[in-house]
């Protein structure tokens, strides 16, 4: 375990407004599992980590303790035309992009996680 990802986790969390029980109702994550994350007891794997950074709108980077800046690099590359590539992509990546896909839709609903 890593306490540093585990402290990351719990304040990114906090930075978003969001409760255990309110990241499980938008990513599935059970909050158990999280409390988990956050108390150093165990560690996200590679697709919840994602997940995760997504959600609280930050890099995986910072949630790994990699850099300390919070805020998501912009990225200057050219835009991927995803329906040639999704096909090709291994079924974890696949769920990656889905959850994404759900999370999008819960932000269009309003979903406070995306609300600043």
């Amino acid at each position: 375990m890593n306490p540093k990802i585990a402290s990351r986790l719990k304040l990114a969390r906090e930075r978003q407004n969001l409760t255990q029980v309110e990241v499980y109702q938008l990513t599935g994550i059970n909050n158990k599992t999280l409390s988990g994350y956050e108390n150093n007891v165990s560690a996200p794997d590679l697709n919840t980590l994602v997940i995760l950074a997504n959600l609280y709108e930050t890099s995986s980077d910072y949630l790994l303790g990699i850099i300390d800046d919070y805020t998501p690099k912009a990225t200057t590359s050219a835009p991927i035309d995803l329906t040639e590539e999704i096909p090709n992509l291994p079924d974890e990546y696949k769920e990656i992009i889905y959850a994404m896909i759900r999370l999008n839709k819960h932000a269009k609903k309003g979903a406070r996680c995306y609300k600043k």
